[in-house]
């Protein structure tokens, strides 16, 4: 048996050592590749890092009205730009009522040392909208009441204020919107109509008042050669202005006059509608919710 091990250890090792290719030597002047690095033409990939979850922010009031207090007091405006912007963000979500009049008294106040700054001023304007406070609806109608603005800037904190405004939909401001509509600022005018959308759940009569105001503007707007207008032909200023304000005109026109005119874009089509339905009281666009349910 030892003799026969020998032997075939004698056959079978040459022929293993035949059937291994041979080992492949780098060119000279290259170092042979580590041992685990990944070969020429691959690239190694690391798995992705796993993203820890977003941490949730809990938004103190109290603090937010202390800081914004203090920062008021001390006539900070960086203060007051980072206090006023997270009022902002808490105005929009669930309130604290005992909260809502001091934080809009405060942010009142901030206006008086936030001249020039314009995004601060825009901020306190929004959040006076979603705090729909007595104070707030004293200081906005200041902001957006008035007459034209100096500049754009002046335009954006009057047609935001606009806004926020309307948030109160508030019946005695609806001649004033009317009349913001005639402003040449294009900005200003877009936010008086976008305005009377506010009052798209008010009583049927107060929202056939908003929708004859805003058809009056509708009019007076398009730019038509004729009629209204006169004759001659329709300047390029015209034709832009209508660009910018209709789309407002018509999503306010169809959210005071119901499901029935959703589908009403064309001029002559709302003309036409209103004839048949702006004197008529039993009209469906003017039926409450409740004398809907009855009928």
């Amino acid at each position: 048996m030892k003799y026969l091990a020998i032997v075939l250890a004698c056959l079978i090792g040459p022929a293993y050592a035949q059937e291994q290719p041979p080992e492949e030597k780098p060119p000279e002047g290259e170092k042979p590749p580590e041992e685990g690095a990944p070969a020429e033409g691959e690239s190694e990939e690391e798995d992705p890092p796993s993203k820890a979850p977003a941490a949730i922010v809990v938004m103190d009031p109290k603090k937010i009205l202390g800081d914004l207090t203090l920062a008021n007091a001390a006539k900070d405006t960086t203060g007051i730009d980072v206090a006023v912007k997270e009022a902002l963000a808490w105005s929009k979500g669930p309130k604290d009522e005992t909260l809502v009049e001091p934080m809009a008294t405060e942010l009142a106040t901030a206006i008086k040392h936030s001249k020039g700054n314009w995004g601060t001023l825009n901020a306190i304007a929004e959040a006076l909208g979603e705090l729909r406070s007595k104070d707030g609806a004293k200081t906005l109608k200041k902001l957006a009441l008035k007459k034209e603005a100096k500049d754009e800037s002046e335009e954006r904190l009057q047609a935001t204020a606009i806004v926020a405004l309307s948030k109160y939909a508030d019946t005695k401001e609806i001649e004033a919107f009317g009349e913001m509509g005639q402003s040449k600022s294009v900005l200003v005018a877009k936010a008086a109509y976008t305005a009377f959308g506010s009052y798209g759940t008010a009583k049927g009569k107060v929202r056939r008042t908003c929708a004859e105001l805003l058809m009056k503007r509708l009019d007076a707007e398009f730019p038509s050669s004729g009629g209204q207008g006169g004759g001659g032909g329709v300047s390029k200023e015209k034709q832009e202005r209508w660009a910018e304000v209709s789309p407002a005109i018509v999503t306010s026109m169809k959210a005071l006059c119901g499901p029935d005119t959703q589908t009403l874009n064309d001029v002559e089509n709302w003309r036409e509608w209103w004839k048949e339905n702006k004197k008529n009281p039993k009209a469906s666009a003017w039926k409450d919710e409740d004398e809907k349910e009855s009928s």
